[in-house]
């Protein structure tokens, strides 16, 4: 699999890329062509990895945009991507030229404070040329967060992290799932997961996912929501976490995180888990959130 962003949008449809068929999920749109007539026309499909999206007004998804002519081979149009209604959020780059592997963008969802903002949406794609015409679309439902950030990039199986974000941890959409793994659960209470990327266009830089159930006493993770979550300090009860980037993390935050679902040992170690985390820095007001999977 490519390392690079598609590789964590997902979708479906004959005319993917082997590189996209292997990604999380399942959610990919009509494609735009006309099998029924014997005809060989181009194709157009546009992906994002989940179709219910917690309105948190935050989480970004990453969308793919992809067109094959008859041939099969990839075409180099200009396309456009619009939203059918803006209370449902907001788009990236809406303006595409695909390309061998496709094109991308992200979407935004609403908040759910908004007016308006929950229920049916769609998101379309159509040439530059003729933005009347919809080549492919895709459904989405924005519902009340039930997630911390989002945990499909990371639900493949296998090793992997996901971030977004702008502070010193990553700037922009970036996942991993070719690295060197290290999970340190030597204690019930705490997981330290080391990511060396083993690709060197993802740098050469270490990641450091450290997460606590509970910094002084010793309770075992188990599937929950883990709220008002602080850095690592022994003089503090609660959860904690400290994802960090060769060592640089913001001090001051606020922060959630989420086991989606973990596997422990006998005596209660993590061997296995999948987490989503948000984290929000004081001073300089920066983010980052994301995802990680370890096990098989």
């Amino acid at each position: 699999m490519k390392r690079i962003l598609l590789a964590f949008i997902a979708g479906c449809g004959n005319s993917s890329p082997a590189t996209i068929a292997d990604a999380l999920g399942s959610n990919g749109s009509d494609a735009g062509d006309a099998r029924d007539s014997g005809v060989a026309t181009p194709t157009y499909e546009i992906r994002i990895s989940e179709s219910q999206i917690g309105a948190n007004g935050h989480t970004r998804r990453a969308v793919l945009v992809t067109g094959f002519g008859g041939d099969g081979l990839p075409l180099t149009d200009d396309m456009v991507v619009t939203l059918d209604r803006p209370s449902a959020g907001s788009l990236g780059a809406e303006y595409l030229t695909l390309g061998a592997l496709g094109a991308s963008t992200s979407f935004t969802p609403c908040d759910q404070a908004t007016s308006g903002c929950l229920g049916p949406a769609s998101l379309s794609v159509a040439r530059s040329s003729d933005p009347g015409v919809a080549l492919a679309h895709v459904d989405l439902e924005l519902i009340t967060p039930t997630q911390i950030s989002t945990a499909a990039p990371c639900r493949g199986g296998g090793n992997m992290f996901y971030l977004d974000g702008t502070d010193a941890l990553h700037w922009g959409l970036f996942q991993v799932d070719s690295a060197s793994w290290n999970l340190e659960a030597s204690l019930v209470n705490r997981i330290q997961l080391g990511a060396l990327p083993l690709d060197p266009m993802q740098g050469d830089r270490g990641y450091d996912f450290e997460f606590e159930t509970d910094f002084v006493n010793s309770i075992p993770f188990s599937v929950g929501t883990f709220t008002n979550v602080h850095g690592p300090s022994p003089q503090t009860v609660g959860p904690a976490m400290d994802p960090s980037l060769n060592g640089q993390a913001c001090p001051d935050f606020t922060g959630a995180y989420q086991v989606i679902d973990v596997t422990l040992d006998l005596g209660h170690h993590v061997t296995s888990i999948t987490l989503a985390f948000e984290k929000l820095c004081t001073s300089p007001a920066v983010w980052v959130e994301g995802c990680f999977h370890y096990g098989p």
